[in-house]
């Protein structure tokens, strides 16, 4: 009741009205503009998180081919006299980084970018250096998988500092 002793219904809320509480404002509308469907806006945008499962995916990933990498020459049959050394040194690194990238608070560029190197030197390594075909085919391959996978990693740690910015 109000002081006058009438009875006041109370105003509808954007869900009992069968708006969607979500609902998007029109495109291009200002944000200090009411909704004309009666839907409330919010006063920020929403934190935008699929990116750090891209991110985090593609470190995960090359992690796991680092692990290959260490262990391929011996599966691959690799000689005496071909480069060993390459293949392992290479998959360490890889390991390392790609975890540091993925369990440390390192997500950093500088790490994605010293990934990409090594998997280019992987390919460019498997026409350079002396191994079996087999083992030059394994260190051109997972070499190429390695930087596009940094670059893709990369690419969504970027797409994540622009949709969340630091407050």
């Amino acid at each position: 009741m109000s002081e006058r002793g009438e009875t006041t219904e109370p105003e509808a809320l954007p869900h009992e009205a069968g708006v969607p509480v979500d609902a998007a404002p029109p495109l291009g509308a200002p944000a200090d503009e009411p909704a004309p469907d009666g839907a409330a806006r919010p006063s920020v945008a929403p934190r935008v998180m699929g990116w750090r499962d891209e991110a985090l995916g593609t470190a995960f990933i090359t992690f796991a081919v680092g692990i290959w990498l260490i262990f391929s020459p011996e599966a691959l049959g690799y000689g005496p006299a071909d480069a060993t050394w390459n293949p392992v040194v290479c998959g360490i690194l890889i390991a390392v980084f790609s975890a540091a990238r993925a369990i440390g608070p390192w997500r950093s560029r500088a790490l994605a970018v010293i990934i990409f190197a090594i998997g280019a030197w992987l390919v460019v390594s498997s026409f350079v250096l002396d191994g079996p075909p087999g083992g030059q085919l394994n260190q051109a391959g997972f070499g190429g998988i390695v930087a596009l996978l940094s670059l893709i990693g990369l690419a969504g740690a970027q797409r994540g500092r622009e949709l969340n910015p630091p407050e």
